[in-house]
C-alpha cells in the first residue's frame, strides 16, 4: 500500500519502516511498520497533536487462517536455528504474547476507537479502488503488485481441531468484519494439500 500511495505521499501520514525486533516487540510502538491501533494515537501524538477525528485508519484484513498461518510461517523464519524445535512448536506459537498482540480487538482497536476501513487482502486491488472512491482519491489502483504467499515452512503442518478453534474464538472479529466463513480442520487440511 505504500508502493501505491506513494503518488499522493504528501496527503498520508506513514510509520517508519522497523520492524517488530527493532521497536522491542511492542506492537504499539509508533515506529513499527505494523503499528497497532494505540501506535496511530501514539505516532499522531507525537508528530501532529492531531485528533484522530481529522485523519482516515485504514489497515488490511485477511482470512484468519491465512493470516494465522502466515504468522505462525513469519515466527518460523525468524526463529531458524535460534531456539530448539520443540519451542518451535504450533501450541507454544499459541502461548506467545506477541501472537495474542495480533488478534483483531488487539490490533484494530484502541479503548473506544476502532479501525473500520478493511481492505481484504484477498481483494486487494478492487477493495483499495472502492476506499479511493469512497475518499475521493483521484487514482486508480492497478493489478500489477505482488501479494504474499501462503506456502507453508513446515511441511508437517496440520490444521488440528485446537488450532481451529483457536483461531475461530481469538479471530472472531475478523470472520464477522471480513465475512469469512469459519472451516473444519479436515476442509483447511484439504485446502493445504492442494497448494
Amino acid at each position: 500500500m505504500r508502493n501505491y500511495y506513494e503518488q499522493i505521499r504528501d496527503d498520508i501520514l506513514f510509520q517508519s519502516s522497523l520492524n517488530i525486533s527493532q521497536c522491542k516487540g511492542l506492537f504499539h510502538n509508533p515506529n513499527y511498520v505494523h503499528t497497532n491501533a494505540a501506535g496511530i494515537f501514539k505516532y499522531l501524538e507525537l508528530t501532529s497533536g492531531g485528533s484522530i477525528d481529522e485523519f482516515t485508519c485504514f489497515t488490511t484484513i485477511r482470512n484468519p487462517y491465512n493470516r494465522f498461518l502466515s504468522h505462525y510461517n513469519y515466527f518460523l523464519k525468524m526463529n531458524e536455528q535460534k531456539h530448539p524445535i520443540e519451542d518451535l512448536s504450533v501450541e507454544k506459537f499459541m502461548d506467545r504474547t506477541m501472537t495474542r498482540a495480533c488478534f483483531p480487538e488487539n490490533f484494530r482497536c484502541f479503548q473506544d476507537f476502532k479501525v473500520t476501513n478493511l481492505i481484504k487482502v484477498e481483494n486487494l486491488n478492487d477493495d483499495l479502488n472502492k476506499f479511493n472512491q469512497m475518499y475521493n482519491i483521484g487514482f486508480t489502483i492497478s493489478g500489477d503488485k505482488r501479494l504474499n504467499s501462503n506456502k507453508v515452512r513446515d511441511k508437517n503442518f496440520k490444521f488440528t481441531t485446537e488450532i481451529v478453534n483457536f483461531i475461530d474464538k481469538n479471530y472472531e472479529l475478523d470472520f464477522v468484519e471480513g465475512g469469512y466463513s469459519k472451516k473444519s480442520p479436515k476442509e483447511l487440511n484439504e485446502q493445504l494439500s492442494e497448494s
